[in-house]
C-alpha cells in the first residue's frame, strides 16, 4: 500500500486522487465525531444509492416502491449532487519522468511503474483492457509467466489500469 500511495502522490500531487485513501495519521487524528457524522449524513443517503432488482419482479411495482421510500426520505427533491466525473483539466497529471524512493527495513522491494493512460471516455480503452489482461491480468499473463514462473524474480507481478 505504501508504494501505491507514493505512486499516486507522485503522479497526481496534492489532489484528492493523489492522497492516501485511508488518510494519514495526522488527518485521522484531526477528525472528530461531529465531522464524521456530518460526512455520513451528507454522503450516505438515498441520493447516492443505486437500486437494482433482478428475478421475478414487476418493474413498475419496484419503481413505485422505491420512489415511495425515497420520497419519505426526502431524497427525490434534492438537486445538489456532485457530478462523478472530474471536469476536463481539473487535475494535473505528471507527464515528465520521476523516481521516488521510500526506504524501509524489509526483505522485500516493491516497484511501481506507471504513466498517464487513456481517459475513461476514450474508445481505445476496451483494447487497452484486453492488452492489460494479456500483459499482467493474472497467473497466465505474460508478466507473471516470465517474471515469476520462468525467472523467479518476484512473488507478485501484475498490471492494471485505472480511470
Amino acid at each position: 500500500d505504501c508504494v501505491h500511495d507514493l505512486f499516486a502522490h507522485t503522479m497526481l500531487g496534492d489532489t484528492p486522487l493523489g492522497r492516501p485513501v485511508l488518510g494519514t495519521v495526522d488527518t485521522i487524528n484531526a477528525l472528530n465525531r461531529g465531522q464524521i457524522a456530518r460526512f455520513y449524513k451528507k454522503h450516505y443517503d438515498p441520493t447516492h444509492l443505486v437500486v437494482a432488482a433482478a428475478g421475478n419482479v414487476d418493474h413498475a411495482t419496484v419503481v413505485r416502491q422505491v420512489r415511495r421510500a425515497f420520497e419519505r426520505a426526502g431524497a427525490l427533491s434534492r438537486h445538489d449532487a456532485v457530478p462523478m466525473a472530474p471536469r476536463e483539466g481539473s487535475r494535473t497529471l505528471r507527464t515528465a519522468g520521476k523516481v521516488e524512493l521510500l526506504n524501509r527495513k524489509t526483505e522485500q522491494a516493491h516497484v511501481v511503474l506507471g504513466m498517464p493512460g487513456l481517459a475513461r471516455t476514450d474508445e481505445r480503452r476496451w483494447a487497452l483492457g484486453v492488452l492489460n489482461t494479456a500483459l499482467g491480468g493474472g497467473m497466465s499473463s505474460r508478466l507473471f509467466q516470465e517474471v515469476r514462473e520462468k525467472r523467479g524474480l518476484a512473488y507478485s507481478v501484475y498490471s492494471y489500469t485505472s480511470g
